[in-house]
């Protein structure tokens, strides 16, 4: 299945694509490029690139780096996950609540605010206090 840009957004990340002469670890496709980057060993190659071909948006590129320079600080990621979506599923369980804060806000993914509001609903958790079922 080949994928085909569904927008002038897509249009132009697939030409940037294009124009660098291949993606980071010689990824040739889309698919191989999420999932060569979607690991963390190759974060500070694919931060490089994003920088260097403007491929990432804003939004992905800060948080890209937030996630390298905690790392290069040596924080180390959530449960040990290796990807984004690895890290995303294991933080999605209430009970690593505590070291998936611990995480963001050493990658400084949370404000003071947030940051409150998460250890006051992880308190309360500790406490018994439980969610209502979605």
């Amino acid at each position: 299945m080949t994928w085909a840009p569904r927008s002038k957004k897509e249009l132009d990340v697939a030409k940037k694509f294009v124009q660098s002469g291949g993606g980071p670890g010689g990824c040739g496709t889309r698919e191989e490029c999420f999932r060569y980057c979607d690991d963390v060993s190759h974060i500070d190659e694919c931060v490089s690139y994003g920088k260097k071909t403007g491929i990432m948006t804003p939004e992905e590129l800060k948080e890209a780096e937030q996630v390298q320079t905690a790392l290069k600080k040596g924080v180390k990621l959530p449960g040990g996950c290796t990807s984004k979506e690895s890290c995303d599923t294991y933080c999605n369980d209430p009970a690593h609540m505590e070291e998936c804060i611990v995480f963001a806000e050493a990658a400084g993914f949370m404000d003071k605010e947030e940051l409150g509001e998460a250890k006051k609903v992880l308190s309360a958790m500790q406490k018994g206090v439980r969610p209502p079922p979605c």
